[in-house]
């Protein structure tokens, strides 16, 4: 399962998902930061309903990053 869970995590990079999503939150760019961090602990709790938990976080790691760099 763990390895699956690499697996979903690597087809949502080479997709560009994590862009993507990071797009999508720069909207909150120049808002209070527990406000941004509030909005990824949304986006972690219903992302994990659909996908696992090791692609999620994979997945968090790319997408926080591309945030950060974005704003």
């Amino acid at each position: 399962m763990l390895r699956c869970g690499f697996a979903m995590a690597n087809g949502f990079a080479a997709s560009g998902l994590p862009q993507l999503i990071a797009g999508q939150l720069d909207v909150l760019q120049g808002v209070s930061p527990t406000y941004v961090i509030f909005a990824i602990v949304l986006l972690v709790i219903l992302l994990t309903e659909v996908t696992s938990d090791t692609a999620t976080a994979t997945l968090m790691l790319l997408v926080t990053g591309a945030l950060a760099l974005a704003m």
